[in-house]
Parts: C-alpha cells; sequence; structure tokens
C-alpha cells in the first residue's frame, strides 16, 4: 500500500501536478528528476503479498497471530562486511542483489532521532515518493538542492553557473550515546544561496544572511551567484567557504546510515562503534573515546574539514562469486529505475 501510494505521487510530481492545494501533507514534496526521461516508476506485476514474515513459520498457541521466533534486528552503526553477516544468517536465501534492493524502501520515510538517534531524512522533499532516488543520492550524483524553507516550493538551487551541483557524503557524529556515537553520514552539494528566494525566505528562520545577499547581487552578469572560480570546468579550491560552497540541507538534511552506506563504500566499525578503514576517519578513533560531547565531522589528518573520507567501494560479493561486487548493484539501480523496481518487489516478496 505505502509503495503503491508513493508511485502514484512520484508519477504526479514527475509530471510536475501541483499536489499542495487540498490534499494534506502526504503530497508534499519535489521530485528531483521532475521533466527527465525515466522519471515516473512503472510497477510491471502486482505484489503477490502476504501477511506476516516467511521464516515465522511457527506460533504462540493461545495467540496464533503471534510467531514464537525471537525478534533479531541487524545493527545500524555496523559496516558492510556484518550487515551481510547478519542476513546470511537471519535470511540466508537473501542474495546481495536482494539485500541492496530492500535498502530502497528508504527512499521513503525518514529516522526518528528519539528512537534511533539518527535525525533528518534519506532523501531531502523526497519521502512520500518511491523511485531510484535513494540509489542516485548514495552513489554521489550531480544532485539539485531543495531548501527545506518555505516548505512548498521546488526551486532547484545549483551552482553559480546554473549547474546540477556536486555533491557529497560526509562522516559525523554528534555523540549523544555513552560510545559517541551514533555515527551516521550526511549529504551536502556545492552550491549558491538560494538566491532565487531571497524575498520568500525574509522573515524566516533560514533566511540569506547579509553575506549571502551580497553573493547574489554582486556577481558577473549570466551567473546565478557570485563564483569563486573562472568558469565551470575549474575546481573549487576551497568547498567549505566562499559564495560557491559544499551546503547542507539545513533542516532537511539527507543522512545515510553505516549499514546501507557500507554495502556501497568499504570501512569498518569496531565493537565501540568507532568508524575507520579511510583516509579521513582517523578522527573518529580519538574523538569518540573521549568523555566530552562534541560534533565530529570527517576529515583528512592535518586538514581543516569537514571533507568527504576517502573510501573505496565496497567488493563484497554475495553470495561469493556470484559475480556483483554490492557497489555495481547500487550503481546499476541508480542508472536504472525499472531494475531497481523488479528488484524489490521479487525481494519484499521473499520477506513475505
Amino acid at each position: 500500500m505505502a509503495v503503491e501510494f508513493g508511485v502514484l505521487v512520484n508519477n504526479l510530481k514527475c509530471e510536475e501536478v501541483d499536489l499542495t492545494e487540498g490534499r494534506g501533507t502526504s503530497y508534499y514534496g519535489c521530485a528531483h528528476h521532475a521533466g527527465d526521461p525515466g522519471c515516473k516508476v512503472n510497477i510491471e506485476r502486482p505484489f503477490q503479498f502476504h501477511t506476516g514474515r516467511s521464516d515465522c513459520t511457527e506460533h504462540d498457541a493461545e495467540f496464533p497471530y503471534k510467531a514464537t521466533k525471537e525478534e533479531k534486528h541487524p545493527s545500524a552503526q555496523d559496516a558492510g562486511r556484518k550487515t551481510i553477516e547478519y542476513f546470511q544468517t537471519e535470511f540466508p536465501d537473501l542474495t546481495g542483489r536482494d539485500i541492496v534492493a530492500l535498502m530502497g524502501a528508504h527512499t521513503m520515510g525518514q529516522p526518528h532521532i528519539d528512537i534511533s538517534q539518527i535525525p533528518y531524512q534519506w532523501t531531502s522533499k523526497g519521502g512520500r515518493m518511491f523511485n531510484n532516488d535513494y540509489y542516485r543520492n548514495i552513489v554521489g550524483e550531480d544532485r539539485w538542492f531543495f531548501k527545506a524553507e518555505p516548505h512548498n516550493q521546488c526551486e532547484k538551487i545549483g551552482n553559480a553557473f546554473g549547474e546540477k551541483p556536486k555533491a557529497q557524503w560526509l562522516a559525523h557524529t554528534r555523540m549523544t550515546s555513552v560510545n559517541g556515537g551514533p555515527v551516521f553520514w550526511i549529504h551536502r552539494n556545492h552550491v549558491c544561496p538560494a538566491c532565487q528566494l531571497e524575498e520568500a525566505l525574509e522573515g524566516m528562520p533560514l533566511a540569506l544572511m547579509d553575506w549571502e545577499k551580497d553573493c547574489c547581487h554582486n556577481k558577473p552578469e549570466g551567473t546565478f551567484c557570485r563564483p569563486d572560480r573562472e568558469s565551470a570546468d575549474m575546481e573549487d579550491d576551497d568547498l567549505n567557504t566562499g559564495c560557491e560552497r559544499m551546503r547542507f540541507i539545513s533542516g532537511a538534511d539527507e543522512i545515510a546510515i553505516n549499514a546501507e552506506m557500507g554495502l556501497y563504500k568499504q570501512f569498518e566499525v569496531d565493537d565501540d562503534g568507532v568508524i575507520y578503514g579511510c583516509r579521513g576517519l582517523e578522527i573518529f578513533n580519538t574523538t569518540m573515546r573521549g568523555t566530552k560531547a562534541r560534533t565530529v565531522w570527517s576529515v583528512p589528518p592535518g586538514e581543516y574539514g569537514p571533507y568527504e573520507p576517502e573510501c573505496e567501494k565496497q567488493t563484497i560479493q554475495h553470495p561469493a562469486g556470484s559475480g556483483e561486487p554490492l557497489y555495481t548493484i547500487f550503481e546499476e539501480f541508480a542508472s536504472n529505475q525499472q531494475n531497481f523496481v523488479r528488484d524489490f518487489i521479487v525481494a519484499l516478496e521473499k520477506m513475505s
């Protein structure tokens, strides 16, 4: 039901139908790929849906709707290797393709900080749409930036030259737990201030600051804000300052948990929840073992950050020898929405 509703909302958004009047908040959101070929989702066949779970076969004699099997959850903090080990033990019939497809359920909804200590959402303004946006986000595609305010707008914000901006993932912890975690990943885009929304944002918490307004008004003709480089084909040598900079979507940040990011990127997490294994993650080993609460960002040794960790792609194959490293499945689903939808249905039916 949720998937079918998500497909409905996605496809209406792809047609840029205004769903904000008289329909309630269930229809709010922005389609990152409206107008692009393949924006719409097509479910080729109906779900073969059953209540319950295929692995819960024994039931309580007095309350037959209760399974006697004790529930065992995977850890959101584990990296890819341990996540695969969990599925091998609990759901041995699932392949790596099935597991990666099931992760695509995160294209909808969001975590709840009071339950998981993980804030924000998986896809910015996209939590009510079912599509492959989750995968396009995880693999680091260039991505339009939607500012959280005003909540009912879908203004696409790019870089100074009007292009879809580069994006990156940072590892981060706010040290809210006793072991200094939980670590999660947070997304940001290389964009201008929201110059197009300057008037609409006046009086709001996320109104443009004076220096941002200067970036919007004192700029070369034909640009969207004052560039920090001479041309679009040049790299910005300082991603953390300037008019063009890597920005978080304040109030609607996009996140990922270790358990899913570890299926695409190769890193490890020790028994204390400390993330390691890539250049840029070294800082977590010292700070997470301290006692003073603080926020920690990935940053290479000796650098001023934050910066994206330099992690290799996840080459685990499940089952071993399948010829499909996990990272290739993420990239396939990012580039081919229909393959994701097809494989998601198969994987969900295996679980039910």
